[in-house]
């Protein structure tokens, strides 16, 4: 998402055959399509873009699967990303505020907090997740 390399075709479009990510991932201004293979990141994995960025072009990712674990933070925003599909087991904060997500998908745990905005809490079901932190709104 560098401003860079912006218009030169240089975007990730996917992670590949990329399985396990020891440290953290951040994804900012990538149209980035596909997670690949991952299925588990070793620290913080966040999606973050200016303003204009995430209201008018965003992310081309509409779920997280087949991500299963995030050991650390997660923080989504955008409107791109619709579910958090496979992802089952996040360590510490989950933040969704001023994200599309819709479904938790698979979620089971966070070890933090969850943080969602009161236009979205309609849409999750909390009951099948075990919260550690506190589900602020």
């Amino acid at each position: 998402g560098d401003t860079q390399y912006k218009d030169n075709g240089f975007e990730i479009r996917s992670l590949g055959n990329i399985e396990i990510i020891k440290g953290d991932l951040g994804l900012s201004s990538t149209k980035i399509r596909s997670l690949g293979k991952l299925k588990k990141v070793e620290g913080d994995l966040w999606f973050s873009a200016t303003h204009e960025f995430l209201l008018k072009t965003g992310f081309n990712i509409e779920t997280l699967s087949p991500l299963e674990i995030v050991t650390g933070a997660l923080t989504v925003r955008g409107i791109s990303l619709k579910s958090l599909g496979s992802l089952q087991y996040v360590g510490k904060n989950l933040r969704l505020r001023y994200s599309a997500v819709k479904d938790l998908g698979q979620l089971e745990f966070v070890g933090g907090n969850l943080l969602v905005s009161n236009y979205n809490t309609i849409n999750y079901d909390f009951s099948k997740v075990d919260v550690r932190g506190k589900i602020r709104r």
